[in-house]
Formats: structure tokens, C-alpha cells, sequence
């Protein structure tokens, strides 16, 4: 069989950090679609939520990176993203070669670019999906 079919045998684990407005309604889209979501948020009633939809949490953007297979980030600035990524428990410390961080954000392109420079050092590829 190919990998569509094994895909779907085995969901894909998706880290998701930011469940606002925009990130809420995606991780539980990503759950409804049978993804396995690990969530973050500063808030603990949206992780709360994420968590009665389904979803596992993290404590910390590095807690969740490890039991993901991509993570999405969906922040409301440049800032977010870089506390997420370089802060205590950011994402940085923790995600290994062969991940990948989705950044959609609509954060500032300058950014963008240290973050995928940083991260692809270690082998992390990082997409640009600013929403």
C-alpha cells in the first residue's frame, strides 16, 4: 500500500501552539480529520478546550515537540513566535532533524527567516504559511 493508505492507519501527530481565534478552530479540525493533536497555549482555559476536543497539552512548547511530528504555529505576532521558539521551553531547544514547524503566523518576514535559518542548523525544516 502507499503512504496515503498508511497515513491514515497511523495518524500523524501534530503539535499545534497558539489556540486563539484561528488556532482553536484548526486544531479541532485537525482532530475531527483523525490527526493526534498535542496543544499548547499561554492560556490554560484554550488548552482546556483543545483538551475536551480531543486533544493532549503540553505544558510548554518543548514539552509538546517531542510527541509531534510537525508542529503548527499560529501566534498573533512576531514576538509570540519568537518567545515560542527562543524562549524558556521554546521550541528551539526541542525540536529535532526531520521535524518540521509550520509558521503561520502572519509575522514579520525578518523573523521568519532566523527562525528557519536557526532551526534548519539542526535539521528542522520550517515552512512559511503566513494566514
Amino acid at each position: 500500500m502507499g503512504a496515503t493508505s498508511q497515513s491514515r492507519a497511523e495518524p500523524r501527530r501534530v503539535g499545534f501552539i497558539g489556540l486563539g481565534k484561528m488556532g482553536a478552530p484548526m486544531a479541532r479540525r485537525l482532530l475531527a480529520a483523525g490527526y493526534r493533536v498535542v496543544a499548547h497555549d499561554i492560556r490554560p482555559e484554550a488548552v482546556a478546550e483543545a483538551r475536551n476536543a480531543g486533544a493532549d497539552s503540553g505544558d510548554s512548547p518543548a514539552a509538546i515537540a517531542p510527541l509531534a511530528d510537525a508542529v503548527i504555529t499560529m501566534l498573533p505576532d512576531a514576538r509570540a513566535v519568537e518567545q515560542a521558539v527562543y524562549g524558556e521551553g521554546g521550541l528551539g531547544e526541542a525540536l529535532a532533524a526531520g521535524q518540521v514547524l509550520l509558521e503561520m503566523t502572519s509575522s514579520h518576514p525578518g523573523t521568519t527567516r532566523r527562525v528557519a535559518a536557526d532551526l534548519g542548523r539542526k535539521g528542522v525544516r520550517v515552512l512559511d504559511c503566513p494566514v
